[in-house]
C-alpha cells in the first residue's frame, strides 16, 4: 500500500515536471530551462536549467511511472485499491462527513474483498478523526474478524 501511495503521489510529480517541458524539448548540450514546480508562473526569470541528462532521468522515471501504472491498471484488486485512494483525495475537498456517506453508499456495490477493506480502513480513519469512535471500531471489528481466504474456515 506505500508502495501504491508513493506511485501516486510521483504520479503527480512526474507528471507535472514532464508537461511543463514537452513545450520545447532540450538541446543536447545545452541547459534547458523549465518553470519550476514549485513555484507559480511569473513573469521574470523563474526557471531552473536542466540539462540533458536530467531530461533524460526524469523521462525515464516518467516511462517507469507508466509501466507501474499499466501493471497496477492489470490488476482487479489494485485498481480498486487504487481508486479508493484517489477517491480520498478528490473528497478532501468536501466535509468529512461526505467522504463517509460517499464511501458508505459505494461499499455495498464493491465486489471484491480487496477494495471493500481498503474502503473500510478509509471509513474507520474518516470516522476517528471526525470523533465518531464507535462507528470507527465497528469498520476495524468487521476487518479484524473477517475470515482469510487463505485459511480454511471453520
Amino acid at each position: 500500500m506505500k508502495t501504491l501511495l508513493a506511485i501516486l503521489a510521483a504520479a503527480g510529480i512526474v507528471i507535472s515536471s514532464v508537461q511543463s517541458v514537452r513545450a520545447a524539448p532540450p538541446v543536447p548540450g545545452q541547459p534547458f530551462q523549465r518553470p519550476s514546480p514549485l513555484r507559480q508562473q511569473q513573469r521574470g526569470p523563474t526557471t531552473q536549467a536542466m540539462n540533458w541528462e536530467q531530461w533524460v532521468s526524469l523521462f525515464r522515471d516518467y516511462l517507469d511511472l507508466i509501466d507501474e501504472f499499466a501493471a497496477v491498471s492489470k490488476d482487479q484488486s489494485s485498481s480498486g485499491v487504487a481508486a479508493v485512494v484517489y477517491a480520498e483525495d478528490v473528497l478532501k475537498a468536501k466535509k468529512p462527513q461526505d467522504a463517509i456517506d460517499w464511501f458508505n453508499q459505494i461499499l455495498p456495490e464493491i465486489k471484491d474483498p480487496v477494495v471493500q477493506r481498503a474502503v473500510r480502513l478509509r471509513l474507520a480513519e474518516l470516522y476517528r478523526t471526525t470523533n465518531q469512535p464507535d462507528k470507527a471500531l465497528e469498520q476495524l471489528r468487521v476487518l479484524i474478524t473477517a475470515p482469510s481466504p487463505t485459511l480454511p474456515s471453520h
